[in-house]
């Protein structure tokens, strides 16, 4: 009986670190992104928005990267993903980012990049997918490739233009901090919903005006170090 007994409180303790271990492995989460013009959802290919120099405008085409994800926690610890999402607005499949093996506990904050880091921008640094073939930015310019293509449409009162407003090359790049409350456990977890607001990208801190600042922004570095201090608040 005493045999049995101890048998017996051997096999439940055994079993407990087991438990414990179970509900803290690394589980699969999501982050999703929608879009918004200030209050209005985005709707692609319509001419109803105004941005913030005073002209009517319509979104075409929004295609960028997000990349080297840390989410750090209230204890100082971090975890960094070094995974890269092509995101193309007007298809759902791309703005939900998914990430396999992501530790389970409590989070404060979010950093990433609107863009790729030096080590993936360079020619034929990303797989040669058609996303990523069809962001290339040209040797001649830099190699690498686009962090962003936002393009469109704008009104003003001479007439009705195309805007592409792109960004590249390393100095381009785009810090997003999120301050935010997370947490994600080993079983079902909230996803983290994001909001970009496209006219972020054309006010706060500095007025981007299509006329004077250019509808066409590549290879101008003036414009897109512009566009990259406003982008710092794109996300809510």
């Amino acid at each position: 009986m005493v045999i049995r007994f101890s048998f017996f409180l051997f096999t439940f303790f055994s079993i407990l670190p087991g438990c414990k271990k179970t509900d803290e492995k690394e589980t699969a989460w999501q982050v999703n992104i929608s879009y918004q013009v200030d209050s209005s959802p985005l709707q692609m290919n319509r001419m109803m928005y105004m941005c913030e120099a005073g002209y009517d405008y319509e979104v075409t085409k929004l295609n960028y990267y997000v990349s080297h994800f840390v989410f750090s926690k209230n204890d100082g610890s971090q975890y960094e993903s070094d995974k890269v999402f092509y995101v193309n607005a007007a298809n759902p499949t791309t703005n939900s980012l998914l990430f396999e093996n992501f530790p389970p506990g409590d989070y404060t904050a979010v950093d990433f990049y609107v863009g790729l880091d030096s080590s993936h921008n360079v020619t034929d640094g990303l797989a040669a997918t058609l996303d990523n073939i069809n962001m290339g930015w040209p040797d001649e310019m830099g190699g690498g490739y686009h962090f962003m293509k936002l393009e469109g449409h704008y009104k003003d009162a001479n007439g009705t233009y195309g805007f592409a407003i792109h960004l590249g090359k390393n100095k381009h790049l785009v810090p997003i901090h999120l301050s935010r409350a997370l947490t994600v456990s080993g079983g079902h977890s909230s996803p983290l919903n994001l909001t970009m607001n496209i006219n972020e990208w054309f006010k706060n801190p500095a007025v981007y005006d299509f006329n004077t600042d250019g509808n066409y922004s590549m290879n101008n570095d003036t414009a897109m170090q512009k566009l990259c201090i406003n982008g710092a608040d794109i996300f809510n």
